[in-house]
Protein backbone atom coordinates (compact mmCIF):
# COMPACT_ATOMS: atom_id res chain seq x y z
CA UNK A 1 0.00 0.00 0.00
CA UNK A 2 1.07 3.26 -1.04
CA UNK A 3 1.38 6.22 1.74
CA UNK A 4 -0.88 8.46 -0.36
CA UNK A 5 -4.48 8.36 0.87
CA UNK A 6 -7.49 8.82 -0.74
CA UNK A 7 -7.93 12.54 -1.17
CA UNK A 8 -4.45 13.84 -0.30
CA UNK A 9 -3.95 17.18 -1.94
CA UNK A 10 -0.39 16.36 -4.39
CA UNK A 11 0.04 19.95 -5.40
CA UNK A 12 -2.68 22.78 -5.61
CA UNK A 13 -1.79 26.06 -7.82
CA UNK A 14 -3.53 29.35 -8.36
CA UNK A 15 -3.77 29.31 -12.10
CA UNK A 16 -6.45 32.83 -11.94
CA UNK A 17 -6.83 35.36 -9.54
CA UNK A 18 -10.03 37.89 -9.47
CA UNK A 19 -8.79 41.24 -11.43
CA UNK A 20 -5.20 39.76 -12.43
CA UNK A 21 -4.25 39.90 -16.39
CA UNK A 22 -6.10 41.70 -17.47
CA UNK A 23 -10.14 40.47 -16.60
CA UNK A 24 -12.24 41.53 -13.89
CA UNK A 25 -12.97 37.43 -13.11
CA UNK A 26 -12.30 34.20 -13.96
CA UNK A 27 -15.25 31.45 -13.70
CA UNK A 28 -17.02 28.12 -15.07
CA UNK A 29 -14.14 25.72 -14.85
CA UNK A 30 -13.49 22.94 -17.17
CA UNK A 31 -10.92 19.75 -17.00
CA UNK A 32 -10.10 17.05 -18.71
CA UNK A 33 -6.91 14.40 -19.13
CA UNK A 34 -6.06 13.59 -22.86
CA UNK A 35 -4.56 9.28 -23.34
CA UNK A 36 -1.11 10.74 -23.41
CA UNK A 37 -2.03 12.33 -19.71
CA UNK A 38 -1.91 15.84 -21.12
CA UNK A 39 -4.07 17.64 -18.50
CA UNK A 40 -6.28 20.24 -20.36
CA UNK A 41 -8.17 23.08 -18.14
CA UNK A 42 -10.50 25.91 -19.95
CA UNK A 43 -12.52 29.04 -17.82
CA UNK A 44 -14.07 32.15 -18.72
CA UNK A 45 -12.47 35.64 -18.60
CA UNK A 46 -14.74 38.02 -17.65
CA UNK A 47 -14.66 41.81 -18.80
CA UNK A 48 -17.63 41.99 -15.34
CA UNK A 49 -18.82 39.62 -13.05
CA UNK A 50 -21.97 38.60 -14.46
CA UNK A 51 -22.63 36.18 -16.60
CA UNK A 52 -23.60 38.48 -19.97
CA UNK A 53 -20.28 40.38 -19.58
CA UNK A 54 -18.00 40.70 -22.66
CA UNK A 55 -15.85 37.05 -21.99
CA UNK A 56 -13.39 35.51 -24.04
CA UNK A 57 -12.52 31.29 -23.23
CA UNK A 58 -8.91 30.49 -22.47
CA UNK A 59 -7.45 27.26 -22.05
CA UNK A 60 -4.22 26.07 -19.73
CA UNK A 61 -2.36 22.72 -21.10
CA UNK A 62 -0.16 20.87 -18.93
CA UNK A 63 1.91 17.51 -19.81
CA UNK A 64 3.73 16.50 -16.61
CA UNK A 65 -0.09 15.47 -15.38
CA UNK A 66 -1.03 18.80 -14.02
CA UNK A 67 2.15 19.81 -12.28
CA UNK A 68 2.72 22.86 -14.77
CA UNK A 69 1.15 24.52 -17.08
CA UNK A 70 2.26 26.34 -20.08
CA UNK A 71 0.89 29.95 -20.93
CA UNK A 72 -2.59 30.49 -21.36
CA UNK A 73 -4.31 30.90 -24.70
CA UNK A 74 -7.32 31.60 -26.14
CA UNK A 75 -9.60 29.48 -27.83
CA UNK A 76 -12.75 31.71 -28.48
CA UNK A 77 -13.80 35.03 -28.10
CA UNK A 78 -16.89 36.89 -28.84
CA UNK A 79 -17.49 40.10 -30.71
CA UNK A 80 -17.38 43.18 -29.00
CA UNK A 81 -19.55 43.15 -26.00
CA UNK A 82 -20.97 39.89 -26.40
CA UNK A 83 -20.59 36.33 -23.87
CA UNK A 84 -18.86 33.37 -25.08
CA UNK A 85 -19.08 30.75 -22.06
CA UNK A 86 -19.57 27.50 -20.78
CA UNK A 87 -16.66 25.69 -22.26
CA UNK A 88 -16.68 21.40 -22.55
CA UNK A 89 -13.55 19.55 -23.17
CA UNK A 90 -14.35 16.06 -24.18
CA UNK A 91 -11.09 13.77 -25.17
CA UNK A 92 -11.82 10.63 -27.74
CA UNK A 93 -8.80 8.54 -28.69
CA UNK A 94 -6.00 11.34 -30.17
CA UNK A 95 -8.60 14.13 -30.48
CA UNK A 96 -9.74 16.55 -28.49
CA UNK A 97 -13.50 18.07 -29.02
CA UNK A 98 -13.52 21.62 -27.34
CA UNK A 99 -17.60 22.90 -27.28
CA UNK A 100 -19.06 26.34 -25.95
CA UNK A 101 -22.04 28.86 -26.47
CA UNK A 102 -22.58 32.48 -27.93
CA UNK A 103 -24.80 34.71 -26.06
CA UNK A 104 -26.95 32.22 -24.89
CA UNK A 105 -28.36 31.08 -28.04
CA UNK A 106 -25.58 29.90 -30.21
CA UNK A 107 -23.67 26.28 -29.38
CA UNK A 108 -20.09 25.97 -31.48
CA UNK A 109 -17.78 22.63 -31.69
CA UNK A 110 -13.47 23.27 -32.45
CA UNK A 111 -11.32 20.04 -32.91
CA UNK A 112 -7.84 19.87 -31.96
CA UNK A 113 -5.85 16.65 -33.91
CA UNK A 114 -2.20 17.44 -31.68
CA UNK A 115 -3.14 16.81 -27.58
CA UNK A 116 -4.73 20.21 -27.21
CA UNK A 117 -1.94 22.33 -28.89
CA UNK A 118 -4.26 23.54 -31.28
CA UNK A 119 -8.09 23.57 -32.54
CA UNK A 120 -9.51 23.88 -35.75
CA UNK A 121 -12.14 26.40 -37.21
CA UNK A 122 -15.68 26.37 -34.66
CA UNK A 123 -18.34 24.59 -36.54
CA UNK A 124 -22.03 25.72 -35.23
CA UNK A 125 -23.95 22.98 -34.46
CA UNK A 126 -26.97 24.87 -32.90
CA UNK A 127 -28.99 22.58 -34.97
CA UNK A 128 -28.67 19.51 -33.02
CA UNK A 129 -30.22 22.00 -30.32
CA UNK A 130 -33.00 22.95 -32.48
CA UNK A 131 -34.08 19.40 -32.38
CA UNK A 132 -35.48 19.45 -29.08
CA UNK A 133 -37.90 22.49 -30.09
CA UNK A 134 -40.71 20.18 -30.74
CA UNK A 135 -40.71 18.60 -27.34
CA UNK A 136 -39.46 22.01 -25.34
CA UNK A 137 -39.43 24.93 -27.72
CA UNK A 138 -36.63 26.84 -25.77
CA UNK A 139 -35.14 30.59 -25.88
CA UNK A 140 -31.64 30.19 -23.86
CA UNK A 141 -29.18 27.62 -23.91
CA UNK A 142 -26.30 26.13 -22.14
CA UNK A 143 -23.94 23.48 -22.52
CA UNK A 144 -21.95 21.69 -19.60
CA UNK A 145 -19.93 23.12 -18.60
CA UNK A 146 -17.28 21.12 -17.44
CA UNK A 147 -16.46 18.13 -19.66
CA UNK A 148 -18.25 15.02 -21.77
CA UNK A 149 -17.71 11.49 -21.92
CA UNK A 150 -17.31 8.57 -23.91
CA UNK A 151 -19.89 5.75 -24.33
CA UNK A 152 -17.94 2.25 -24.78
CA UNK A 153 -20.32 2.65 -28.34
CA UNK A 154 -17.97 5.53 -28.87
CA UNK A 155 -20.81 7.59 -28.99
CA UNK A 156 -19.70 11.09 -27.65
CA UNK A 157 -21.85 12.75 -24.76
CA UNK A 158 -22.51 16.17 -24.00
CA UNK A 159 -25.01 17.58 -21.26
CA UNK A 160 -26.71 20.74 -21.49
CA UNK A 161 -29.70 22.54 -19.98
CA UNK A 162 -32.42 25.05 -22.20
CA UNK A 163 -34.86 27.50 -20.81
CA UNK A 164 -37.94 29.65 -21.47
CA UNK A 165 -36.81 32.90 -20.39
CA UNK A 166 -37.74 36.13 -20.93
CA UNK A 167 -35.93 39.65 -22.07
CA UNK A 168 -35.05 41.61 -19.29
CA UNK A 169 -32.48 44.22 -21.29
CA UNK A 170 -32.78 46.98 -23.27
CA UNK A 171 -30.79 44.64 -25.82
CA UNK A 172 -33.63 42.03 -25.77
CA UNK A 173 -31.45 39.35 -23.95
CA UNK A 174 -32.94 37.11 -22.43
CA UNK A 175 -31.66 37.20 -18.56
CA UNK A 176 -33.55 35.30 -16.45
CA UNK A 177 -32.94 31.40 -17.17
CA UNK A 178 -35.81 30.14 -15.92
CA UNK A 179 -37.98 27.56 -16.76
CA UNK A 180 -35.26 25.20 -17.64
CA UNK A 181 -34.87 21.50 -18.33
CA UNK A 182 -31.59 19.27 -18.43
CA UNK A 183 -30.70 16.74 -21.60
CA UNK A 184 -27.65 15.83 -23.63
CA UNK A 185 -26.46 15.84 -27.54
CA UNK A 186 -24.69 12.74 -28.83
CA UNK A 187 -22.29 12.40 -31.63
CA UNK A 188 -21.44 9.01 -33.24
CA UNK A 189 -18.84 10.24 -35.95
CA UNK A 190 -17.22 13.75 -33.77
CA UNK A 191 -18.65 16.16 -36.56
CA UNK A 192 -22.45 15.72 -36.67
CA UNK A 193 -24.32 16.58 -33.55
CA UNK A 194 -27.89 15.11 -32.36
CA UNK A 195 -30.78 16.00 -29.72
CA UNK A 196 -30.42 13.19 -26.90
CA UNK A 197 -32.97 12.96 -24.26
CA UNK A 198 -34.23 15.50 -21.71
CA UNK A 199 -34.99 15.15 -17.63
CA UNK A 200 -37.30 17.74 -16.32
CA UNK A 201 -40.28 16.44 -13.79
CA UNK A 202 -40.34 16.25 -11.60
CA UNK A 203 -37.57 18.52 -10.88
CA UNK A 204 -37.81 21.93 -10.62
CA UNK A 205 -35.68 23.91 -12.88
CA UNK A 206 -32.79 20.98 -13.36
CA UNK A 207 -29.82 22.89 -15.17
CA UNK A 208 -26.19 22.61 -15.38
CA UNK A 209 -25.69 18.54 -15.95
CA UNK A 210 -22.62 16.51 -15.42
CA UNK A 211 -22.42 13.03 -17.62
CA UNK A 212 -20.35 9.75 -16.95
CA UNK A 213 -20.26 6.78 -18.84
CA UNK A 214 -20.41 3.79 -16.42
CA UNK A 215 -19.86 -0.32 -16.65
CA UNK A 216 -21.95 -1.94 -19.00
CA UNK A 217 -22.72 1.20 -21.76
CA UNK A 218 -24.66 2.73 -19.21
CA UNK A 219 -24.81 6.58 -19.16
CA UNK A 220 -25.48 8.56 -15.71
CA UNK A 221 -26.40 12.05 -15.67
CA UNK A 222 -26.10 13.62 -12.42
CA UNK A 223 -28.16 17.21 -11.89
CA UNK A 224 -28.32 20.27 -10.35
CA UNK A 225 -31.29 21.68 -9.65
CA UNK A 226 -33.67 24.31 -7.58
CA UNK A 227 -36.22 21.60 -6.29
CA UNK A 228 -36.42 22.26 -2.43
CA UNK A 229 -34.63 19.27 -1.45
CA UNK A 230 -31.30 20.11 -1.23
CA UNK A 231 -29.21 17.43 -2.84
CA UNK A 232 -27.81 16.13 -6.06
CA UNK A 233 -30.73 14.64 -8.58
CA UNK A 234 -29.56 11.14 -10.55
CA UNK A 235 -31.31 9.72 -14.05
CA UNK A 236 -29.55 6.88 -16.32
CA UNK A 237 -29.97 5.95 -19.45
CA UNK A 238 -29.29 2.55 -21.50
CA UNK A 239 -29.86 3.51 -24.84
CA UNK A 240 -27.01 6.14 -25.31
CA UNK A 241 -28.73 8.77 -24.31
CA UNK A 242 -31.76 8.59 -26.28
CA UNK A 243 -33.80 8.45 -22.89
CA UNK A 244 -33.49 8.54 -19.49
CA UNK A 245 -35.24 7.21 -16.67
CA UNK A 246 -37.38 9.38 -13.88
CA UNK A 247 -35.05 11.66 -12.24
CA UNK A 248 -34.11 10.39 -8.45
CA UNK A 249 -32.46 12.39 -5.75
CA UNK A 250 -28.87 10.85 -3.97
CA UNK A 251 -29.39 12.00 -0.41
CA UNK A 252 -25.86 10.65 -0.15
CA UNK A 253 -24.68 14.11 -2.34
CA UNK A 254 -26.04 17.25 -0.22
CA UNK A 255 -25.93 20.22 -2.47
CA UNK A 256 -26.14 24.47 -2.62
CA UNK A 257 -27.97 24.43 -6.21
CA UNK A 258 -23.80 24.85 -7.53
CA UNK A 259 -22.18 23.12 -10.24
CA UNK A 260 -20.84 19.64 -9.77
CA UNK A 261 -18.43 17.22 -11.87
CA UNK A 262 -18.59 13.67 -11.95
CA UNK A 263 -16.36 11.77 -14.01
CA UNK A 264 -15.73 7.50 -14.72
CA UNK A 265 -12.84 5.37 -15.22
CA UNK A 266 -13.74 1.73 -15.91
CA UNK A 267 -14.88 0.64 -12.74
CA UNK A 268 -13.93 3.55 -10.70
CA UNK A 269 -16.38 6.96 -10.38
CA UNK A 270 -15.53 10.32 -8.72
CA UNK A 271 -17.81 13.09 -8.12
CA UNK A 272 -16.80 17.02 -7.04
CA UNK A 273 -18.95 19.31 -5.67
CA UNK A 274 -19.56 22.12 -2.59
CA UNK A 275 -21.03 19.30 0.25
CA UNK A 276 -23.42 21.43 1.85
CA UNK A 277 -27.65 21.76 2.38
CA UNK A 278 -27.39 25.34 2.74
CA UNK A 279 -29.11 27.76 0.05
CA UNK A 280 -27.46 30.71 -1.86
CA UNK A 281 -25.61 32.80 -1.53
CA UNK A 282 -21.62 31.88 -3.06
CA UNK A 283 -21.04 31.94 1.03
CA UNK A 284 -22.57 28.46 1.10
CA UNK A 285 -20.69 26.92 -1.42
CA UNK A 286 -18.39 25.83 0.94
CA UNK A 287 -16.77 22.21 1.76
CA UNK A 288 -15.32 21.23 -1.48
CA UNK A 289 -15.77 17.83 -1.13
CA UNK A 290 -14.37 15.00 -3.50
CA UNK A 291 -15.85 11.35 -3.04
CA UNK A 292 -15.28 7.96 -5.27
CA UNK A 293 -17.60 4.82 -5.99
CA UNK A 294 -17.14 1.28 -7.36
CA UNK A 295 -20.45 0.64 -7.60
CA UNK A 296 -22.10 2.71 -10.46
CA UNK A 297 -22.48 5.51 -8.30
CA UNK A 298 -25.07 3.59 -6.27
CA UNK A 299 -22.76 4.20 -3.46
CA UNK A 300 -19.99 7.09 -2.03
CA UNK A 301 -17.83 4.80 0.62
CA UNK A 302 -14.77 7.68 0.57
CA UNK A 303 -15.03 11.21 0.41
CA UNK A 304 -12.34 13.87 1.38
CA UNK A 305 -12.79 17.56 1.68
CA UNK A 306 -10.52 18.99 -0.45
CA UNK A 307 -11.16 22.63 0.25
CA UNK A 308 -13.52 24.33 3.34
CA UNK A 309 -14.15 26.97 0.68
CA UNK A 310 -15.77 26.16 -2.73
CA UNK A 311 -17.46 26.85 -5.72
CA UNK A 312 -18.05 25.12 -9.51
CA UNK A 313 -15.44 22.55 -9.84
CA UNK A 314 -14.54 20.08 -12.46
CA UNK A 315 -12.79 16.74 -11.98
CA UNK A 316 -10.99 14.41 -14.40
CA UNK A 317 -9.24 11.00 -14.20
CA UNK A 318 -5.87 10.58 -15.06
CA UNK A 319 -4.34 7.51 -17.34
CA UNK A 320 -1.99 6.35 -14.36
CA UNK A 321 -5.05 5.24 -12.30
CA UNK A 322 -3.80 6.87 -8.78
CA UNK A 323 -4.64 10.19 -9.35
CA UNK A 324 -7.06 12.95 -9.74
CA UNK A 325 -7.26 16.57 -11.19
CA UNK A 326 -9.91 19.17 -10.05
CA UNK A 327 -10.50 22.47 -11.35
CA UNK A 328 -12.23 25.05 -8.85
CA UNK A 329 -13.03 28.21 -7.72
CA UNK A 330 -12.57 29.36 -4.36
CA UNK A 331 -13.94 31.85 -3.27
CA UNK A 332 -12.89 33.32 0.26
CA UNK A 333 -13.92 37.26 0.92
CA UNK A 334 -13.24 39.38 -1.49
CA UNK A 335 -10.65 36.76 -2.90
CA UNK A 336 -12.08 34.68 -6.25
CA UNK A 337 -9.09 32.08 -7.24
CA UNK A 338 -9.25 29.75 -9.86
CA UNK A 339 -7.29 26.62 -8.05
CA UNK A 340 -6.06 23.50 -9.68
CA UNK A 341 -4.91 20.85 -7.73
CA UNK A 342 -3.78 17.08 -7.69
CA UNK A 343 -5.80 14.62 -5.83
CA UNK A 344 -4.59 11.02 -4.89
CA UNK A 345 -6.83 8.16 -5.24
CA UNK A 346 -5.44 5.86 -3.31
CA UNK A 347 -7.46 3.89 -0.90
CA UNK A 348 -7.33 4.25 2.73
CA UNK A 349 -5.43 0.14 3.97
CA UNK A 350 -7.73 -2.41 5.28
CA UNK A 351 -8.32 -1.94 8.53
CA UNK A 352 -8.74 1.76 8.41
CA UNK A 353 -12.24 1.94 6.54
CA UNK A 354 -13.07 5.52 8.23
CA UNK A 355 -13.53 8.22 5.32
CA UNK A 356 -10.66 10.75 5.63
CA UNK A 357 -11.15 14.13 5.70
CA UNK A 358 -8.75 16.40 5.08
Amino acid sequence: MEQNSFGQILSAQTLEERGKNGWALYRIPAIAATAAGTVLCCCEARSESGDWSSQRIFLYRSTDGGAVFADRVPVAEGAEGRAVHNPVLLPEGDKVHLLWNEEYRRAYHAVSLDDGLHFGAPVEITGALEGFRPEYDWNICALGPGHGCVLDSGRLIVPLWLGRGRPLDPEGRIIEHRPTVSGVIYSDDGVHWERGGLVSAPLENPNETTAAALPGGELLLNLRHESRTMYRAVARSGDGGRTFSAPIFDRQLPDPMCFGSLAADGERQVFLNCASNARYPFADRIHLTLRMSRDGCRTWPLSAELDPCGGYGDVCLLPDGKTACCLYERQDGDRFDLICARISLNPVPVGNEKEPHL
